[in-house]
């Protein structure tokens, strides 16, 4: 499966379909604008209420790739927010993949 690299633009899109709360779709766009060499990917799954969304930063000019996860819901302003490089994603799911869990 080959994902291409979202606008800016797009993504802030995505996000206002969704209705992601305000306060989340300030720290994604703050994140996209910290880095103007950057790539963006972005996956987004809604199981109301609550909306998980990962965002991968890749940017190849300064050889970095890092995966911004969030997790909110409608209710109130709490929302869950991890920061991990890619290499440490990759090494979770080889974890998960081999645990008897379904």
């Amino acid at each position: 499966m080959m994902i291409e690299a979202q606008e800016q633009s797009s993504i802030i899109s995505d996000l206002q379909k969704h209705e992601i709360p305000i306060h989340v779709m300030e720290h994604v766009q703050a994140i996209l604008h910290s880095s103007v060499d950057a790539r963006f990917f972005l996956h987004m799954e809604k199981n109301t209420p609550v909306c998980s969304m990962f965002l991968v930063e890749d940017n190849p000019k300064e050889a970095y790739s890092v995966g911004h996860l969030f997790s909110c819901d409608p209710i109130g302003d709490d929302y869950l927010y991890q920061y991990l490089s890619v290499e440490q994603l990759r090494v979770f799911g080889r974890f998960l993949s081999c645990l008897p869990i379904h």
